[in-house]
């Protein structure tokens, strides 16, 4: 399975999904793009199978009906998309961590254990 991201180290579309792949437990590689103008055609023609774009770039296919939104990665519902519920409700992660105007997660410290090599 993969996601596709506007590029490495984006804080929505690329680090949002590394948050929620961990906490979720899921295996999923991640699809860098340049930018979300080719990540989002790409989610909705299948050559990945999810991402996390922006609202405003996202709520027309959502109208649609070309796309899906599982939930949204704000604290609370977005009055853009009200019947689609934040994130953290629906893989009841912990909310705080879901805040889009909070700082990307910090990176887990790798502790190397005395006898591996």
């Amino acid at each position: 399975m993969t996601y596709g991201s506007s590029g490495a180290g984006a804080p929505t579309s690329h680090l949002g999904m590394e948050l929620l792949k961990i906490s979720a437990g899921i295996n999923i590689l991640h699809v860098p793009y340049k930018s979300e103008a080719p990540a989002v055609p790409d989610i909705l023609g299948g050559q990945v199978h999810i991402g996390m774009p922006l609202i405003n770039v996202s709520v027309q296919h959502v109208r649609s009906g070309r796309l899906r939104a599982i939930g949204v990665s704000t604290l609370a519902r977005s009055p853009i998309l009200p019947d689609v519920p934040p994130l953290a409700e629906v893989a009841r992660l912990r909310s705080e961590q879901l805040d889009a105007g909070a700082r990307p997660p910090r990176p887990a410290r790798c502790h190397r254990r005395k006898n591996s090599r």
